[in-house]
């Protein structure tokens, strides 16, 4: 079907203009080719005008003068139509949006006034189109527009922000950009090994080691990974028999207990298990419930018994445990991916 003919002044829509602009044409963006400059100069005195017409799509013709055109007066157009409370609230965030295609200094001169608008969608579409243009002199008004907008848009412009300082080492400040922006981080934290007496005091805060495990007090060990410190007790078993450490049966390494917070109880929150498998061994540490929270391996290297695990929970903080068991010790790293600004660590000192 023919598209319909825009009222007004007719003779100056060519066929090419009146297929970007129509209300009565749809099409992919692909299918739009830039306009000539004699279309150009018709659709910036019709979006100047802001003359209303059911047979424009005033969206459309947004889009096709920032496609056609990149100058100082298209972003001023675009910029105006942005802040003009008489034209709907899609035309106007597309405006927004679009001028992420002009020229850099016109477009970040537009867009600091723009994201500090009083209508939503234009501030999180100037904000996009700021984090579009990706220059350092975006950064402070995406400082600016953050404290306006929703945790997600925040989250989606700290990437942006993050984005920016990668690309501009000038704008980065010494800082990395990641931690800064997106506030988050790898922290490690090493297993510190428990005396005989502190391990026994521990223990005694247990109503009932689970499964029969038999804990050896010479092998136990602080993990602190979260706000509260864990004890991890191995089984004598671990020890007795080395050969379970190449994975030709199963058994129950040990179990790990969080201290209660205020009192000297410790309650058991995972099992550690070891499988056989057919290169090693597997290593599954297991919520009391059943759930698998940590899934790794065993191997030999270097005469010792190397672990590595990863966190498997949905939904979860993620955290690697790497370390190996060397003559009968245990060493145990800990690398926990944390979102500091809204998860605040408590740290104690660990006794040694």
């Amino acid at each position: 079907m023919a598209a319909k003919q825009p009222r007004g002044d007719e003779p100056q829509f060519s066929p090419e203009l009146k297929n970007a602009i129509s209300a009565n044409r749809f099409g992919c963006f692909v299918d739009r080719p830039s306009l000539k400059a004699a279309d150009v100069a018709v659709l910036k005195r019709l979006l100047k005008s802001g003359r209303s017409d059911p047979a424009i799509d005033r969206k459309r013709a947004v889009v096709a003068l920032a496609e056609s055109d990149s100058s100082q007066e298209s972003t001023d157009i675009l910029a105006g139509i942005a802040g003009d409370g008489r034209e709907t609230a899609r035309v106007r965030a597309t405006a927004a949006r679009s001028i992420a295609l002009m020229p850099r200094e016109a477009a970040e001169a537009a867009l600091e006034s723009l994201v500090q608008s009083n209508d939503r969608n234009v501030r999180i579409a100037s904000a996009k189109a700021l984090a579009r243009i990706a220059t350092p002199a975006a950064l402070a008004s995406l400082d600016r527009a953050k404290r306006h907008l929703d945790p997600v848009l925040q989250r989606q412009l700290a990437l942006a922000q993050s984005a920016i300082r990668l690309r501009n080492p000038d704008a980065a400040a010494g800082k990395n950009p990641i931690l800064e922006e997106l506030g988050m981080k790898w922290t490690v934290f090493e297993a510190v090994a428990l005396d005989a007496e502190e391990a026994r005091k521990r223990l005694a805060g247990i109503s009932d080691p689970p499964f029969g495990v038999e804990p050896d007090l010479e092998r136990a060990y602080e993990m602190n990974c979260d706000a509260r410190p864990h004890t991890l007790f191995l089984d004598k078993s671990v020890v007795k028999k080395p050969e379970l450490k190449r994975g030709s049966q199963g058994l129950i390494a040990g179990f790990v207990a969080l201290q209660e917070p205020e009192t000297a109880y410790l309650t058991v929150r995972f099992l550690v298990t070891v499988l056989p498998a057919p290169d090693g061994a597997q290593v599954a540490v297991v919520k009391m419930d059943g759930e698998i929270a940590y899934a790794g391996s065993l191997s030999e290297r270097d005469g010792a018994i190397a672990v590595s695990a990863k966190e498997v929970r949905p939904g979860s903080a993620a955290t690697d445990v790497e370390g190996e068991f060397r003559n009968g010790k245990l060493t145990l790293r800990l690398r926990c991916w944390r979102d500091f600004p809204r998860r605040k660590t408590v740290t104690r000192p660990i006794p040694r």
